[in-house]
């Protein structure tokens, strides 16, 4: 019987926005976005689990692209904030889900600026939120998806996990986890509806 549903955030309940960020910020560092990008790729799975800070980041770049450091508080949560984009349909159907008894679970692998602007929309339809940057923990890694079962103390059966990354999907079967690999609203409405017996409307 499932007891609860655990939904990653970017590119499932929000468009997927790590290109447009990492873009936005090379252009503030008035560099080429693909260079960019490939630089700032040893950093990320420290940056997700809070283990460098995005300041010491951009220092670190800054001084190997030898360009001055951007005049700005945190070019990460401007970014996200200018395109952040909530999948209405998906919201719709987390809201559903909580109304119809199911505990809703938040899994993302976010750094602590997205989480602040996260926490700052005030969202109230999850019973538990964790990300990576708190737990020092991030996906795939099966840790991680143990956490978030005991946060909502369920079982591993009893949850259903849903991401858009193949990888973070096999890291949740490797837990036990029953696992939907994002592709759209509607498919996800249908596995829920067909192969895992769940009452969406």
């Amino acid at each position: 019987m499932i007891k609860a549903i655990i939904f990653d955030w970017g590119g499932v309940l929000i468009d997927g926005i790590l290109t447009d960020i990492l873009e936005y910020c090379a252009d503030e560092f008035s560099h080429d976005r693909t260079e960019f990008i490939a630089m700032h790729k040893k950093y990320e799975n420290d940056f997700q689990i809070d283990a460098i800070s995005e300041e010491d980041i951009w220092v670190k770049m800054a001084e190997e692209l030898g360009k001055p450091l951007p005049a700005k508080t945190s070019l990460w949560k401007e970014a996200f904030n200018k395109f952040y984009h909530p999948k209405e349909e998906m919201f719709t159907l987390v809201k559903t889900l909580k109304k119809n008894g199911y505990k809703i679970g938040f899994l993302s692998n976010a750094e602590p600026a997205a989480m602040e602007f996260f926490h700052e929309q005030n969202y109230d339809m999850f019973h538990e939120i964790i990300f990576s940057c708190e737990t020092k923990l991030a996906k795939p890694d099966k840790r991680i998806f143990e956490h978030a079962l005991k946060k909502l103390k369920v079982k591993p059966e009893e949850a259903i996990f849903i991401d858009d990354n193949a990888d973070n999907i096999q890291g949740a079967k490797a837990t036990k986890l029953k696992a939907i690999l994002f592709q759209s609203p509607d498919q996800v409405k249908k596995e829920l509806k067909e192969k895992y017996k769940i009452k969406i409307s």
